[in-house]
């Protein structure tokens, strides 16, 4: 699937979808990672524990 493509489907820009990519940018949130998995038809298992000492 294209960048532009997937950028449509996001229903975004092309600077938000670069944002995203960036292995830089850490203020994505969890929302806009997962709306990007989905535009791309991947399967996510998000798995939860307690926090160790």
């Amino acid at each position: 699937m294209s960048k532009r493509e997937i950028v449509r489907r996001l229903g975004t820009s092309a600077a938000q979808l670069y944002r995203l990519l960036d292995q830089t940018n850490y203020s994505k949130s969890i929302d806009e990672i997962l709306l990007l998995l989905w535009v791309l038809e991947c399967d996510v298992d998000l798995g939860v524990r307690a926090k160790t000492a």
